[in-house]
């Protein structure tokens, strides 16, 4: 608009100066030169207005589609009554949280977005969380939840010092006074600031990531 009234105003100061420069030529010509600034006048104006409209209602459009995006990215899946639910198949264990997700694996046995824990099944299995395609918030609640309850893990005290197990194996082998061979310390985490020894399986990167996370999850008080 601004650009309008500026051209608005410059073609009348021409249309001004040319008739009055114009006075000697016959009346039908000094009409026809000011009937012609006029109308170029109203001209400009309306494209000025058509644009300034125009871009009015793409920012409109614009706002309008980032508060979409916005409101759909903030949407909560809708969890299952009995989340997190395990399911067994082809050698591996899938965990489910969300109505959709149980949707998507009931028709085509898959996930649309996972998180991969491999090898911390109870027997080795490779576990299949389902995520979200935000990240992996889910999947981690979820992983906590389950693997608590259902995922073997041993603590003992010994010599004023917290030891984390993930197998019965290397429990049976603590207990008779073996020491562990590969661990991970959490100096003063301890729910009483003891220092915490985690069993670490070199061939598998996340097993002592699931033991500590369990044990963060049983002693919340200490982190």
């Amino acid at each position: 608009m601004e650009l309008a009234a500026i051209l608005s105003a410059f073609m009348l100061i021409v249309m001004t100066v040319n008739l009055r420069r114009s006075f000697r030529l016959p009346n039908g010509i000094r009409a026809a030169s000011a009937a012609s600034c006029f109308l170029v006048t109203v001209l400009v104006m309306t494209a000025c207005k058509s644009d300034d409209h125009g871009a009015r209602a793409t920012d409109h459009d614009r706002g309008s589609m980032a508060k979409s995006a916005k409101e759909a990215a903030g949407t909560e899946p809708q969890l299952l009554a009995d989340a997190p639910r395990a399911i067994e198949h082809e050698g591996r264990i899938f965990i489910i949280g969300t109505e959709a997700g149980a949707a998507s694996f009931a028709a085509n046995k898959m996930l649309p977005f996972t998180k991969s824990m491999i090898g911390e099944g109870p027997k080795g299995e490779t576990v299949i969380v389902e995520a979200t395609q935000s990240g992996t918030d889910l999947a981690d609640r979820l992983w906590k939840q389950w693997s608590v309850e259902h995922v073997f893990y041993a603590e003992r005290e010994r010599d004023g010092r917290i030891y984390v197990l993930g197998t019965r194996a290397s429990l049976a082998k603590f207990e008779n006074g073996d020491d562990l061979t590969y661990t991970r310390t959490l100096i003063g985490e301890g729910p009483k600031g003891e220092t915490i020894i985690i069993e670490v399986d070199p061939e598998n990167p996340g097993f002592v990531e699931r033991l500590q996370t369990q044990f963060l999850f049983r002693h919340p008080a200490g982190r």
